[in-house]
Formats: C-alpha cells, structure tokens, sequence
C-alpha cells in the first residue's frame, strides 16, 4: 500500500534487511575468490545498508510510540 507511509517505511526496513543478509552471504564469497576491491566494497555496502536499517528502525519505533 503505497499511500501509507508506515506500510512504506515498514517495507523499507524489510527491504532493507533482505539487502543486508544478501551482502552478508556475498562477502565471504567474494573473499574467497581473493577478490579484495570487491570485498571491500560489499563491506561498506554492509555497513551503509546497517546505517539505514538503525535509522529505520528508530523511524518506525518513534511513529509507533508517539
């Protein structure tokens, strides 16, 4: 439903997790291929994606408890 915003902000966050636990897959992967540039890069894509999943998260909490 994209005319509510908490359905939209609650499909982010879960949008959000599933990107997260993909990357966090693909990290050893990468690793293991010796692909450094790479593995470097999914790592900071984990750490962004983190980032915004935290501020999510305090979003859909603060609306809930306001």
């Amino acid at each position: 439903d994209t005319s509510n915003p908490m359905a939209m902000l609650q499909s982010l966050y879960n949008s959000n997790a599933i990107m997260i636990e993909d990357l966090k897959i693909s990290f050893p992967i990468a690793e293991q291929a010796n692909e450094e540039g790479v593995a470097n890069f999914i790592a900071e894509r984990i750490d962004v994606h983190q980032k915004w999943q935290w501020k999510l998260r305090a979003s859909l909490a603060t609306t809930i408890n306001s």
